[in-house]
């Protein structure tokens, strides 16, 4: 068994200071696809809070040849240095200027860190986590910072661009015929943060001015076919600066700001800047974007753009902290984007992606903490629980501090810890310096895995008027943490009558009264007692409004509650909450029906509610949200295990032809009221139009008539923008009808020369849920438009079907499992540390059926018994064969 190899295991116990500090960096980097010369010069000192004191200097290194080594102008003597497979270890002064000379090969790194070429023969670099290493020799770590001088060199007609980070300095001509250029960053940065680009790309030129009246120039660079489509990434990034002025009175700090759309890369990079980016979340016109691709464009350009102080001024200290760089801002983007439009559909949106997403990995034997303990492999540190849970950690500090202190703990922070790598300590350390509270439970949060329950009882009592709530919280056994201390949980609530008016939320000890409609319960013990007076009806509770913490909420409503909510709730996020429950609830009864062999059947009450909320939701881009049922994954999360996976398939399928059905007018009028024939937009209310009258075209579709398959068909082939063409091929993909894959294939045709529209094509067909769908995928690994080595054609066509589709992945004969094993093993070979991305399904297997279970364990075995796998894949899949009481750190296989 390949559990032979050796996979030490990183902990956060062990973090030591760095032994070596460096002062600058100089490079000089000859670029050349082939082979590209690195010669780098730093100005290196002993820390001297290093306790030992005698060590030597270790630089991190791997996949070059090294050609020489300096120090102090002299060649290093050869037993003063030791050169393995993965570090250079120098025995060296305490203070003195080492000099490295290396050579590595861009063409032929596969692996997306380090330099590779990339499409169009742009030669970039992706250094983050632990990429610089693929470069050049150094502490590659991110408490060491430096000051960095980048000089590049060329020639002019591979590379008539050369980029680097910080402001360009000087340039010219060699008298060989290259040219050069040199770049200086002003801002002690860690080794991840370095960029360099080159290659042939024109560029989109704006300006900025900020508030103190600086211009800086800004510069989007694309390969020459993309760039007339940067419009509006140029004007989200000039949004995000201004927003981060405004809202956070924060100011960019260099003279120029470029950003690089590359071609056949999948990631954004926060390189200082200087961000790097893959050509789809970049490029964009009504052509090949939808609606969703331009706000994910306006939010990613100013997630990047907002690392530039909350990620690259002030960093992590070590691995184990990324949330502190990565929650922040994903709180921060998500925060700029809801500012921008749509603010509760946005919400609703990261709420769904949290249920869907990171509920599940909390429940699974990839459950870790925000802040995790230990690790292998540092890439699978890139999940959803230190992204999306450490964003909804810095949304409920601010909650709990409120805003104005928050937004005075974020300055301090900044100026507190400017040019220096911290942690989460020091990041809540400042909050409570700036609010004067104590968060010392809030900490548990960082450090406890699992997603907090909350079991509610109410109790009114119409002679006194009092309304009593009583909240029971508690936390599952995660892997390494058998048991949970009570955690500190913001649960905001309302309280409304019969007729959908806020009651008066006043406790018995009050002071003052609260004439807020919505007060935050912190809930800090295991058992919560609150007592409201002046209540003088039974209340309907609206809890956890806005998604207050990340918590799952167990609330014995009565009857009619929940349809009430759904209507009347001046809460976005609990009206859709109630909404979901009654969705969820309907499609489990039928697929107990299913199970039992009884004919399903479906409430009148639930279809009344869909009915007016088709017909009467004033906003359709709310109403779109409301009616759009849980996914499947969704609904396998809220069973019990083992889940019948093929009767959750059945309930939903059942629910949704039950809504077409029976409101078949209504869609059908609200898809033709809703056309709209002005030119496109993407503003909010025209994609909110779009939204729902997309909707309603899937669900004519469920109908399967000639007629409904032919709207959907035009539509396809006529839709005015991508937005509307893609949503026909997405309904089309789980339709069984004549000519499907005549059908895709002449769509293919007609967009074959856009790869942006040809990865959707690809994306959609993994994502099918109609028997088939795997050899289909196996038969589009051989299609033209398919590319292993193409980051971008992997993420759609593999993570599609990976990670995206429930149904087939799990097809009952064990195919789904077959070629996923095949996949992985293929794509660890080439780029190993992408393999977590594919991961999040295959992690729940322990919730699916007997059957289920041990075929996909057995591939998990053979992916394990395959020689020579990476030791992220050894992690991921050692996780998962983890027992559920075990714990990561002790031995996962024999």
């Amino acid at each position: 068994m390949n559990a032979k190899v050796e996979h030490r295991r990183i902990l956060l116990a062990d973090y030591r200071t760095p032994d070596w500090l460096v002062d600058s960096i100089e490079m000089e980097i000859d670029l050349d696809a082939e082979y590209t010369r690195v010669l780098t010069t730093m100005r290196v000192r002993r820390n001297p809070a290093e306790p030992d004191g005698s060590s030597p200097l270790v630089l991190f290194g791997r996949e070059q040849q090294l050609l020489g080594v300096q120090v102090d102008g002299h060649e290093i003597a050869p037993g003063d240095r030791e050169l393995s497979a993965s570090a250079l270890v120098l025995r060296i002064p305490e203070q003195c200027e080492v000099r490295i000379e290396s050579r590595i090969r861009p063409q032929d790194n596969h692996s997306g860190l380090g330099m590779f070429v990339a499409g169009g023969g742009v030669i970039a670099t992706q250094c983050e986590p632990e990429g610089f290493r693929r470069i050049t020799y150094f502490p590659d770590r991110p408490d060491v910072m430096a000051i960095y001088t980048v000089t590049l060199r060329a020639s002019p007609e591979r590379c008539p661009v050369l980029l680097s980070n910080g402001n360009l300095v000087a340039s010219g001509t060699l008298h060989d015929g290259r040219h050069w250029a040199r770049w200086h960053d002003p801002h002690p940065k860690p080794s991840y943060l370095l960029a360099v680009v080159a290659g042939n790309l024109p560029h989109l030129t704006d300006q900025f001015l900020t508030r103190s009246g600086r211009s800086v120039a800004l510069k989007i660079y694309a390969s020459p076919d993309k760039i007339s489509r940067c419009r509006h990434a140029m004007d989200s990034l000039k949004h995000a600066m201004r927003w981060d002025e405004d809202v956070y009175d924060l100011e960019y700090d260099l003279d120029v700001y470029h950003i690089v759309a590359l071609d056949g890369h999948v990631g954004a990079q926060e390189n200082k800047g200087l961000n790097v980016f893959d050509a789809q979340t970049i490029v964009a016109d009504p052509d090949d974007a939808t609606d969703d691709d331009y706000m994910l464009i306006e939010r990613i350009v100013g997630h990047e753009y907002f690392h530039n102080w909350t990620g690259n001024r002030v960093t992590c200290r070590d691995w184990f902290q990324l949330s502190l760089k990565e929650g922040l801002t994903r709180f921060r983007d998500q925060e700029f984007s809801s500012a921008m439009s749509a603010a509760a559909e946005k919400r609703i949106a990261a709420v769904s992606r949290m249920r869907a997403d990171q509920f599940a990995e909390d429940s699974g034997p990839a459950a870790h903490p925000v802040k995790p303990e230990s690790f292998i492999e540092v890439a699978n540190f890139y999940t959803t629980t230190v992204y999306e849970k450490g964003a909804e950690l810095i949304r409920m500090l601010r909650l709990l501090i409120g805003p104005t202190a928050y937004l005075k703990g974020i300055r301090m922070y900044l100026t507190r810890h400017d040019g220096r790598a911290v942690t989460t300590e020091d990041f809540v350390r400042t909050m409570e310096d700036a609010s004067g509270r104590d968060l010392t439970q809030f900490r548990l949060w960082y450090h406890q895995a699992g997603t907090p329950q909350l079991d509610i009882d109410e109790h009114h009592d119409a002679t006194t008027h009092t309304y009593r709530l009583r909240i029971r919280q508690s936390c599952p056994a995660t892997p390494g943490q058998p048991r949970k201390e009570p955690m500190h949980i913001p649960v905001a609530i309302g309280l409304l009558d019969a007729d959908g008016r806020a009651l008066p939320l006043r406790l018995r000890y009050d002071v003052t009264p609260c004439t807020d409609t919505t007060r935050v319960l912190e809930v800090r013990h295991s058992i919560e007692e609150y007592e409201f007076v002046d209540v003088p009806v039974a209340p309907i509770l609206s809890v956890l409004r806005d998604f207050s913490a990340p918590v799952r909420v167990t609330f014995q409503r009565r009857a009619n509650d929940s349809l009430f909510l759904a209507i009347h709730d001046t809460d976005p996020v609990s009206r859709w909450d109630a909404i979901q429950g009654l969705a969820t609830r309907a499609i489990l009864e039928a697929a107990e029906d299913f199970r039992v062999k009884r004919p399903p059947r479906i409430e009148p009450d639930f279809l009344n509610v869909c009915a007016e909320i088709l017909s009467g939701e004033a906003d359709p881009g709310i109403a779109a949200l409301l009616l759009r049922l849980p996914e499947e994954n969704t609904l396998g999360a809220a069973a019990e295990p083992p889940i019948d996976l093929d009767c959750i398939v059945a309930g939903r399928q059942f629910v949704i032809g039950t809504l077409a059905r029976s409101l078949r007018d209504r869609w059908l009028a609200r898809y033709e009221e809703l056309a709209n024939d002005e030119p496109y937009r993407p503003e909010a209310i025209p994609i909110a139009r779009r939204r729902l009258r997309n909707l309603s075209l899937g669900y004519l579709a469920v109908l399967g008539d000639e007629t409904s398959i032919r709207r959907v068909i035009h539509q396809m082939d006529n839709g005015a923008n991508a937005t509307d063409r893609i949503a026909a091929l997405s309904i089309l993909t789980d339709l069984d009808f004549p000519d499907r894959i005549a059908t895709f294939d002449r769509f293919y045709e007609r967009w074959r020369p856009n790869d942006l529209i040809v990865d959707k094509w690809l994306y959609i067909q993994a994502t099918s849920r109609l028997p088939g769908t795997v050899e289909r995928v196996r038969a589009l690994t051989a299609h033209p438009a398919f590319d292993l080595l193409n980051p971008a054609k992997g993420k759609a066509l593999l993570g599609g079907f990976c990670r995206r589709n429930y149904v087939q992945f799990h097809e009952p004969g064990g195919s789904g499992y077959r070629l996923f094993a095949e996949m992985l093993i293929q794509v660890d070979r080439i780029k190993p540390e992408s393999i977590n991305w594919l991961m999040p399904q295959a992690m729940q297997w322990r919730r699916l059926d007997v059957s289920r279970r041990h075929l996909i364990q057995t591939e998990f075995r053979r992916i394990i018994d395959t020689p020579n796998i990476s030791r992220g894949l050894y992690e991921l899949l050692a996780n998962a064969l983890l027992e559920p009481s075990a714990s990561p750190d002790s031995p996962a296989m024999g």
